[in-house]
């Protein structure tokens, strides 16, 4: 149903209804993404994941470990014994604490911490490690907050459906009960 809006415009309510259609595609995605980092978080303390690629100077990686979702680029020397294991790899093995402890950067290491991150930095024999580690409570409280806002947003909106409120804004249309005088469209009103 066409209505105005207090200023005259045309109103339509097929525009009211795309953000919400929005947060709700955008709800499913945060909470897919919430219950596999929940799932990572979960399985790190038991294994260790890590996609590799290493050109053999070094690599980069990617994975989760004990608690930790990790990015790091380590580089070296040659070793032409490791020339088999050159391009992508998926490791899955114990996990370590080796990043939870710190023990690593002693004595050449320096390490910056703070709100469940942390950036690292080791030399050691020609060996160079540049990590940085976010635990995962982090992307699993951010990946949370879509559902939680939906959830708060469709609770609003069950309390505007009530007899006697305007379904658009909520507001109390007992004295005016054909048209909304907060948001402005005409509605048809069942008689009691």
């Amino acid at each position: 149903m066409r209505g105005y809006s207090p200023a005259g415009a045309p109103y339509n309510p097929g525009v009211r209804r795309l953000p919400r259609i929005l947060l709700s595609v955008a709800t499913v995605l945060s909470l897919v993404l919430c219950g596999a980092t929940v799932a990572m978080w979960v399985r790190s303390y038991s294994v260790s994941d890590e996609i590799r690629w290493t050109d053999g100077n070094g690599g980069l990686a990617v994975g989760a470990n004990a608690g930790w979702w990790l990015i790091y680029r380590g580089s070296g020397p040659k070793d032409p014994s490791q020339a088999h294991t050159l391009g992508w790899q998926r490791y899955v093995g114990p996990p370590s604490d080796f990043y939870a402890t710190g023990n690593y950067l002693a004595p050449a290491g320096r390490e910056r911490s703070g709100a469940g991150m942390r950036l690292l930095s080791l030399v050691r024999g020609g060996f160079r490690l540049h990590a940085f580690l976010v635990h995962l409570a982090y992307p699993t409280g951010l990946f949370a907050l879509p559902p939680i806002a939906w959830v708060v947003a469709h609770g609003r909106r069950c309390r505007r459906a009530r007899p006697g409120l305007c379904p658009a804004c909520g507001y109390d249309l007992r004295a005016t009960p054909d048209r909304c005088p907060e948001c402005g469209p005409a509605f048809d009103v069942p008689s009691s």
